[in-house]
């Protein structure tokens, strides 16, 4: 269903299916393969439907048998890195909760379904269908909760409930949210949940601010009385408001009123050691009984659980609030800037700062580097800092753009 979308998005299926019948010959054991593209209307919704036909005489491959042709088949068509990894990484991750499920070795795992031609495909056709349509590199993919459906399947072990246990394994790996229903059938299938958790970070309840450029619906195979079964694709851009850039970011909160300023410091720096944080801020607070501090970390949401659990170990704190929190920022880059002093040359740190229209906001030296210049040469911090903004107005004068010979 998803190739089925991107499809309906605007990719283009002849080119993608020659491709495809190309590949057909790194997978062993497959004859009379058709691949086939229709409309269909499902439940009122124009959609459309990507369809595998073949006659395959292997019930089912190793783990390292399906790696090894879909590392042919990157090969193959001579993709770049990360077109293999991702590739790499979808089929990995398919793989290796079938083999948590089945108590065996990534190597040995037997592929019954998820060995299958049409998985394979599913996966590369993907991919083939984002590279036509430059949703690949500098895109973000966003997802809302993952709808599993339910009731019961018949696989080639037997029959078990709703979700299969491979996408429970796979959609696990990222904490996505699910919801059940609202039919007794199977909604996602561990192919389509391994795509999921590659491309995406997180889910979300509602949209973000987007401008709609296309929208694409893929069908499945079933039909069901209450729902349309199609996939919903939109691509889109995100407004532009500013000259800034757009963040969305977690916020996270703890109030403390019982610790001393030695363990508050150590706190930080072992927030900031770990490289998950964007900012830290402890600010003075009133609490019920008495004055405290208000501890505030920005990090981006896949830290959000190494964080609170710092926090927790560190500050035996009951209780940890987190937001989503929305903010402009400037581009920024720490660029070294040669100066003269007492007839020797020395190179300072100057970050500099510029809007998506490279016009340049702000620049500003590092005063730690300056500090130990000073103590180095003598000459007082003051004196240093008109040497050191004289130059920088030289190169980098507020208001004015970015000068293509420096490599930012």
């Amino acid at each position: 269903m998803v190739l089925a979308g991107l499809i309906d998005l605007g990719a283009n299926f002849q080119r993608i299916k020659e491709k495809l019948l190309s590949a057909s010959k790194f997978v062993p054991n497959v004859e009379q393969l058709e691949i086939n593209c229709k409309k269909v209307v499902k439940n009122g919704i124009n959609a459309t439907q990507i369809s595998f036909s073949f006659e395959e005489t292997l019930k089912h491959r190793h783990g390292k048998d399906v790696l090894s042709i879909m590392k042919k088949i990157t090969t193959h068509f001579n993709w770049n890195d990360y077109k293999k990894a991702l590739a790499l990484n979808i089929l990995n991750t398919l793989i290796r909760a079938e083999a948590i499920i089945h108590g065996t070795s990534e190597e040995l795992v037997h592929l019954h379904e998820a060995g299958s031609i049409d998985t394979i495909f599913d996966i590369v056709g993907f991919i083939l269908a984002c590279q036509d349509l430059q949703l690949l590199e500098n895109c973000t993919w966003i997802s809302t909760p993952v709808a599993v459906g339910g009731g019961l399947l018949n696989f080639s072990h037997g029959i078990v409930s709703n979700p299969a246990p491979a996408t429970l394994e796979i959609l696990k790996t990222k904490e996505f949210e699910i919801v059940g229903g609202p039919v007794e059938s199977e909604l996602t299938t561990p192919t389509g949940a391994s795509i999921l958790v590659n491309l995406i970070k997180n889910n979300i309840k509602f949209y973000p601010p987007l401008i709609i450029q296309s929208i694409g619906y893929g069908a499945g195979t079933k039909d069901f009385s209450k729902i349309p079964n199609v996939l919903r694709l939109i691509q889109g851009k995100e407004p532009t408001l500013s000259p800034y850039n757009f963040e969305k970011i977690i916020t996270i909160e703890t109030n403390v009123d019982d610790i001393t300023g030695e363990l508050l410091g150590n706190t930080v720096h072992k927030i900031m050691e770990t490289g998950f944080a964007k900012d830290v801020s402890v600010i003075p607070m009133t609490s019920k009984k008495r004055p405290g501090y208000l501890i505030q970390i920005l990090t981006n949401y896949e830290h959000l659980m190494p964080i609170i659990q710092l926090l927790i170990n560190e500050l035996g704190t009951l209780g940890v609030r987190f937001f989503p929190t929305m903010r402009y920022t400037l581009n920024r880059k720490i660029v070294s800037l040669p100066i003269q002093v007492l007839n020797k040359n020395y190179n300072i740190p100057v970050k500099i700062s510029w809007d998506s229209n490279t016009t340049i906001i702000q620049t500003k030296p590092e005063s730690d580097e300056i500090m130990q210049l000073s103590k180095k040469t003598g000459v007082s911090m003051r004196k240093l800092l008109q040497i050191i903004n004289k130059e920088i107005e030289s190169k980098f004068q507020i208001g004015q753009k970015l000068n293509n010979s420096v490599d930012f």
